[in-house]
């Protein structure tokens, strides 16, 4: 507060007699000190609760996690947390114990000690080996802000990497020789900039090598479908396991882990579908599972493969060769994409005859592909749908 100002009034003597007019009115005006060059610092510490986390003394409950027992405190617990503070309300039996016995999955338990020590000191080492978990207390829970780093952790986990696509080229005296395409910078898809997020291109400025007029070229098996020289293929992050990015789309229920999730495995399982293999990923997945993927419309591999694969897929198991399921999967399978040729072979197949609603599917395909360009109005309303729609890949 700046310092207040004096207001005085002089008078003048002539000659031992009061003169009738006093000096004008005269501010003193102190003398204000420049701040303007001083450092301000911020300190900040720990909070004091910190100094309380799992000490016996001053407890007032008890919270056994598996084996383990941690002392707490049920005013930070509830400042901390919702459900605690429901969990210790009057109202539950459970809250007039000494103990709380916390039922937590065994991955859970093994970093509830980290959970726990976040509530008392707000601070906490994230690391990727145990954030699932962490994710999974911080939901429970409802503690906002441990969920919310968490997710960042997660998501920068699941990314998919968008990579040239590489070609073998067969030359005369040199053998095969490997060359990536330049990614494109662009894409004409306009659902593309939803999942910018999850995606890092890594592009090249030239090739590492260039083929003649003469060397015959063709794509890696298993690269992504056509000859398009800007084509890249997707690449994913395997810092979590497979088992671990199932889970996530299973139980998370977080909009942005689950896009992110199944994008990752659609990278993994998409390369290994078009390589034919099957058995590592692909033939345990759950019927749910399949069907997202499958209808998803940045799982853009050849038509024709994921129609073998979803073969596959159904005769691993005797209990999947049922019309329900065989329609569930198949349903998602966009035949107008398929050539004429492939829709022939498709037609004829076993699992395709056991459900007269796909065979309904096929026989649409085929009058779209031939009469898409002379068709009544009715029918175009007929030939629209996700069945028609084109896969976006991300280029």
């Amino acid at each position: 507060m700046p310092p207040k100002r004096k207001f005085l009034r002089f008078q003048c003597h002539c000659h031992g007699r009061k003169c009738s007019d006093t000096n004008p009115l005269v501010v003193l005006q102190p003398l204000m000190r420049d701040v303007s060059s001083q450092r301000k610092y911020r300190f900040s510490a720990l909070p004091t609760s910190v100094l309380l986390y799992n000490k016996p003394e001053g407890s007032d409950i008890k919270l056994v996690v598996g084996s383990n027992v941690f002392y707490a405190h049920r005013s930070l617990l509830s400042a901390a947390s919702e459900i605690f503070a429901a969990m210790l309300n009057e109202n539950w039996s459970e809250s007039r114990a000494n103990e709380l016995v916390l039922q937590e999955d065994p991955e859970c338990a093994k970093v509830f000690e980290r959970f726990l020590y976040f509530i008392y000191s707000g601070t906490i080492v994230l690391s990727e080996s145990y954030v699932v978990p962490l994710f999974m207390l911080a939901d429970k829970y409802n503690v906002k802000s441990l969920y919310d780093e968490c997710v960042k952790v997660i998501e920068n986990g699941l990314k998919v990497f968008m990579v040239p696509e590489y070609r073998i080229e067969r030359g005369s005296a040199f053998g095969h020789h490997f060359t990536p395409t330049v990614a494109s910078s662009s894409s004409n898809s306009s659902d593309s900039s939803d999942s910018s997020d999850f995606f890092e291109c890594d592009t090249m400025a030239t090739p590492l090598s260039v083929a003649g007029d003469a060397v015959d070229s063709f794509p890696i098996p298993g690269s992504s479908l056509g000859s398009d020289p800007n084509r890249t293929k997707m690449v994913a992050s395997e810092t979590f396991p497979v088992s671990m990015v199932v889970k996530m789309l299973q139980y998370c229920h977080n909009e942005r882990i689950q896009r992110a999730a199944l994008f990752n495995l659609e990278a993994r399982v998409g390369n290994q579908i078009c390589q034919g293999n099957y058995s590592a990923i692909w033939n345990d997945l759950t019927v749910d599972l399949v069907v997202k993927i499958l209808a998803d419309n940045r799982f853009c591999y050849p038509e024709h493969l994921l129609f073998e694969a979803t073969k596959e897929w159904l005769m691993v198991n005797e209990d999947r060769d049922v019309v329900e399921t065989i329609e569930m999967v198949l349903g998602q399978i966009r035949f107008p994409l398929l050539t004429t040729s492939q829709l022939y072979s498709v037609m004829n197949d076993g699992f395709v005859k056991k459900s007269q609603k796909i065979v309904n599917l096929i026989e649409e395909a085929i009058k779209y592909k031939l009469f898409a360009d002379c068709c009544s109005i009715e029918d175009k309303e007929k030939w629209s749908g996700s069945q028609f729609e084109p896969r976006r890949p991300l280029q």
